[in-house]
């Protein structure tokens, strides 16, 4: 399991700093999604919520580099008994909407699989919290139990 220091957020908080340069009034990454969100009827609006997501599009792409560069590391450290990928959070319904994550993961994945399938697997957002908040506790426990036993070992040994 690893977490990144940065997410969706910072993508679009990266996309506003870019239309702000270009003059465009969105003054941050809330007013940016109700920008993208609302409908237009004008063309210059049409053009001008397009170009948005064409720039949150291409910090997208930055941020899914991100991804796969981090997915490459954590899986020379892991070997080969990884069986699932689970992606939540961070925007991750976004990404597998809008980009092409998904099939990246995939093959990045399958590359260090010896070409078998690793399943990939997104997480509604409705369940990622509990299910974040089952792997903390896991690995509390898995850590606390580490912990009591080099302990008990310690005293042990100091007798």
């Amino acid at each position: 399991s690893v977490s990144m220091s940065t997410g969706y957020g910072n993508v679009l908080e990266s996309a506003v700093g870019i239309l702000q340069n270009e003059s465009m009034n969105i003054p941050d990454r809330n007013a940016l999604r109700h920008f993208l969100s609302e409908p237009a009827v004008m063309p210059t609006k049409r053009a001008r919520q397009k170009h948005a997501q064409e720039t949150v599009n291409d910090q997208l792409t930055h941020f899914n580099d991100d991804i796969i560069e981090k997915t490459s590391q954590v899986m020379r450290q892991a070997g080969t008994d990884l069986e699932a990928a689970f992606v939540f959070g961070g925007g991750s319904v976004p990404l597998l909407k809008e980009t092409d994550l998904r099939p990246r993961l995939v093959n990045k994945l399958k590359g260090f699989a010896g070409g078998y399938d690793i399943p990939v697997i997104w997480i509604d957002p409705k369940y990622a919290q509990e299910l974040n908040m089952m792997g903390l506790t896991t690995y509390l426990k898995y850590f606390a139990k580490k912990y009591i036993e080099k302990h008990r070992q310690q005293v042990k040994a100091g007798e």
